[in-house]
């Protein structure tokens, strides 16, 4: 059995009135009021104690792989990045991890140019493909879309879906190039025969199966959707959408989804959790680690919805 560890969101988050005003000439700006008027700076006040605890539980649990969908932000500053950065430093240099940016990580075009997280967190961008084992239409993206091999018995895509926004939108874009990579690379021999698994930032609908707003949501869902119905795709991993939920597969979508929610969001109804999966001969089992704030530390969840065995024809690959 291969057990995978998906935590994302995390949003270190620096303190409003420590931020430079020269910081804030660009939508950081409109992140700042959000902080300091709007009282979302408290949502994330305990980020670094709450990343802290997760490596350590982390490093008691030992995951096979961990994966990191993004957010480890909260408007892209250079001190944001650093703190995340000593946060996550005993998990840093650890082959198992694979981790991909969020919206939030790429929050204005000078955070994107600047490479901020490919400086900060280039080492999880891990894809288990050489450049020369693209199909050739596709090699100046790589190494997007990642491809993990995990063990024997699963393949893990994870899907860069974010760029920098305009002020009032936070969507995210597979975009039609990496869509058809991606859809080429679940046929790659090396991918054949094993559980497929997606990551990806934004998810592909809400908790109620609904569409995300335009303006939040992943703008080209449904194209990614039906090349994830050609392929058998066992399971999709995201964030973004701070509360958590996990989906069984049903006729239309023969897919699970799960997402653990931000891992440190205080919001009352949020879990504070990540999740551990258990992938053992095309089928997953979802084990649920919630943060206890009176212990500082991560607990079993045994009773959270959606815990257990994701239930459902989880087919494997052809």
């Amino acid at each position: 059995m291969i057990r995978i560890a998906h935590f994302t969101d995390l949003h270190v988050t620096e303190e409003p009135s420590r931020i430079p005003w020269r910081m804030l000439l660009s939508k950081r700006f409109l992140g700042w009021v959000n902080l300091s008027i709007f009282g979302r700076y408290r949502l994330f006040a305990e980020s670094v104690r709450i990343g802290r605890a997760l490596v350590r539980d982390l490093e008691a649990v030992r995951p096979d792989f961990i994966v990191s969908t993004g957010d480890l932000t909260g408007i892209s500053l250079p001190s944001e990045f650093a703190s995340a950065r000593e946060v996550l430093s005993p998990i840093l240099e650890d082959p198992r991890v694979t981790g991909i940016p969020g919206n939030h990580d790429v929050y204005v075009r000078s955070a994107q140019r600047e490479q901020l997280y490919e400086k900060s967190f280039g080492a999880w961008t891990r894809t288990d493909l050489s450049v020369d084992e693209i199909p050739t239409g596709f090699r100046d993206i790589h190494p997007y879309p990642l491809l993990r091999l995990l063990g024997d018995e699963v393949a893990l895509f994870s899907l860069r879906d974010v760029r920098p926004t305009r002020y009032h939108d936070s969507s995210g874009r597979v975009g039609a190039r990496q869509i058809a990579a991606l859809d080429s690379l679940f046929r790659h021999p090396r991918a054949t025969g094993r559980t497929k698994i997606l990551a990806l930032h934004y998810g592909l609908c809400r908790a109620d199966r609904s569409p995300d707003r335009r303006r939040h949501g992943l703008r080209d869902a449904t194209d990614l959707i039906e090349v994830i119905r050609r392929h058998s795709v066992s399971l999709v991993l995201h964030g973004h959408l701070h509360g958590r939920f996990v989906l069984e597969p049903t006729a239309l979508w023969p897919f699970a989804i799960a997402n653990p929610g931000s891992v440190s969001s205080l919001q009352p109804h949020h879990s504070r959790a990540y999740h551990v999966l258990g992938v053992d001969r095309g089928h997953i089992n979802l084990e649920v680690r919630r943060y206890d704030r009176t212990s500082e530390c991560f607990q079993p969840w045994p009773e959270a919805p959606g815990a257990g065995r994701i239930s459902g024809n989880l087919r494997r690959g052809n």
